[in-house]
């Protein structure tokens, strides 16, 4: 378990949680930006009233971590672009691996 003040990203019991927040109408979906907050923002291609929103979110999510979206939960705000995501199986370690490999992680 990461103990580090500076840490963005949550242990979670077997794995970790990440907040996100969504930019919909997005050119191309992909990881925007980690806000100072270490929320993730994510733009994704879908208009805002899409219902398949939440869906195409954790297929993104699965195959940037490269694991099974049945990993994936969504603990709080479906259906609303700021979302609290569990992925099992993932550690906090490698969340912030993957993350700043694609976009810098505030300190």
């Amino acid at each position: 378990m990461t103990n580090s003040k500076n840490n963005r990203f949550h242990d979670a019991k077997s794995g970790s949680a990440i907040t996100v927040s969504l930019h919909l109408n997005a050119k191309v979906n992909k990881v925007e930006k980690v806000l100072p907050d270490g929320t993730l923002q994510i733009g994704l291609v879908n208009p805002k009233e899409d219902p398949a929103v939440d869906a195409d979110l954790i297929k993104f999510l699965s195959n940037l971590f490269d694991v099974p979206s049945n990993r994936f939960e969504i603990i709080s705000g479906k259906n609303t672009s700021h979302k609290l995501i569990s992925i099992i199986g993932v550690s906090v370690d490698q969340v912030q691996q993957i993350i700043g490999r694609l976009v810098k992680i505030p300190s």
